[in-house]
């Protein structure tokens, strides 16, 4: 499981952006480089559960489009597109070993991005991003 601890903003409109983690909070056979990419160490079926946190600075209500990314190609008609303040989705890939997966986003607002908020009372902090990976089989 990965997440992100900083807010993610889009210096342009309609710009893929990828979304980035930078911590860990258990993982095993599968990591995080260059801030984005989640590697796995074993080739099989994995499955992704993705969440991400967005904060509108304006009254847009601008949609966010979001898709994966499989060792730097976009996977063909992974993209969904929301309007809602909390994104989440599923899916899974067959992958090699050592294949990566990322997260990208665009919005057509850069008042829009990707939000974190520290611990408050009752509640703990909140990633601005946020995916747990699970092996699933050989592929």
């Amino acid at each position: 499981s990965f997440y992100s601890t900083q807010d993610q903003t889009a210096a342009s409109t309609n710009t893929g952006y990828a979304v980035t983690l930078n911590n860990t909070a258990y993982s095993s056979g599968v990591s995080v480089s260059n801030s984005s990419r989640i590697n796995v160490t074993n080739a099989g079926v994995y499955k992704f559960d993705v969440t991400l946190q967005l904060e509108h600075n304006n009254s847009s209500e601008t949609p966010v489009t979001v898709w994966e990314q499989k060792n730097g190609s976009a996977i063909a008609y992974s993209g969904h597109m929301f309007d809602d303040y909390v994104i989440h989705w599923g899916f899974s890939a067959v992958l090699a070993a050592n294949d990566y997966i990322e997260i990208y986003w665009a919005t057509g607002d850069t008042q829009l991005n990707l939000h974190t908020e520290a611990a408050s009372s009752p509640h703990p902090g909140i990633p601005s991003a946020s995916v747990d990976v699970s092996y699933v089989s050989n592929s």
